[in-house]
């Protein structure tokens, strides 16, 4: 289950790669919060310049979102128009895409495989 938690962020990397329309938006508003490290982190509130609705309104940090100095900037990011996926950066790194895609299916695979092996490995009912 864990290797299937952990593509997700691939997988939505791979959405935004195959079906995402450049979109110009406006940063709003910028909130922080900190982690159990203490470590702040930034999530940015958008509004496209063209004022049709968004969804998933935000940034998160590691999307671009930098704190407060981004209110106001207009960025340009990848919308998912189906709007499954939060919006992201055109720049951000895709690399560990095709690795999440294989480890996905290599868990699909395995997980698809238990209930058959363990059919087979079952001891029988006597007699039956």
């Amino acid at each position: 289950m864990a290797l299937l938690i952990g593509v997700g962020p691939a997988i939505q990397s791979e959405v935004l790669v195959l079906s995402g329309v450049h979109t110009p938006v406006v940063v709003t508003a910028a909130h922080s919060s900190k982690g159990k490290n203490d470590r702040v982190s930034w999530t940015c509130d958008l509004r496209r310049t063209d004022g049709l609705p968004l969804p998933h309104a935000f940034l998160d940090g590691s999307s671009g979102c930098h704190g407060r100095s981004d209110v106001g900037r207009t960025l340009d990011v990848l919308v998912d128009p189906a709007g499954w996926v939060p919006p992201g950066v055109p720049d951000m790194d895709r690399e560990d895409l095709r690795q999440g895609i294989t480890l996905l299916a290599v868990a699909t695979a395995l997980l698809a495989a238990v209930p058959v092996l363990a059919r087979r490995t079952r001891p029988q009912a006597a007699g039956l």
